[in-house]
């Protein structure tokens, strides 16, 4: 099992306007999340308060991705990247998860292995926005700030705080 991950940044390039004006909406979620599980663990079992809100490339996106695509595959040279965006409203929360990438593995036969994800954080740090990846807690981010982690690696996402948490999330494969 691979499950490196590490921090980075991307010197932005994009308007908060850019991506606080997509098209967010509650998607169904990954076949793989374990509601049944989250729900006896006393997390409440609404989806939306679960997942987020979400913009994935079924819908219209910033002219601007495919500069984060180019940079991705550049920097991890990993291909065939998708790119979804997401606003976390308060009291959502994405419990800790091995993401199983079953619908993208699907698409491009690949093994969970060789999986890249990115997250990037497009905007500053506030209060209450939350990310942890094995046990290391991620606050007072800057925009642009992102980890990356191939493999099997348990994360999690939340938003306690009283503003929208925004990320990009990309995926690609060796």
């Amino acid at each position: 099992m691979i499950n490196w991950w590490h921090k980075d940044n991307i010197e932005p390039f994009w308007s908060k306007e850019s991506i606080t004006s997509l098209n967010f909406q509650l998607e169904e979620a990954s076949a793989d999340q374990d509601f049944d599980k989250w729900t006896k663990l006393g997390y409440m079992d609404q989806s939306s308060r679960l997942t987020g809100l979400e913009c994935d490339m079924k819908k219209k996106q910033p002219t601007w991705t495919s500069r984060l695509i180019d940079w991705f595959e550049t920097t991890y040279e990993v291909r065939d990247t998708g790119v979804n965006y997401f606003k976390m409203l308060t009291d959502t929360v994405l419990p800790v998860h091995i993401d199983s990438f079953t619908k993208y593995r699907t698409i491009f036969n690949c093994e969970q292995s060789d999986c890249v994800r990115v997250i990037v954080f497009p905007f500053d740090w506030e209060s209450g926005h939350y990310f942890e990846i094995k046990d290391f807690a991620i606050t007072n981010w800057s925009a642009g700030d992102y980890v990356v982690w191939q493999g099997e690696v348990p994360h999690m996402a939340a938003n306690m705080g009283v503003t929208p948490r925004y990320s990009i999330q990309l995926t690609g494969h060796f």
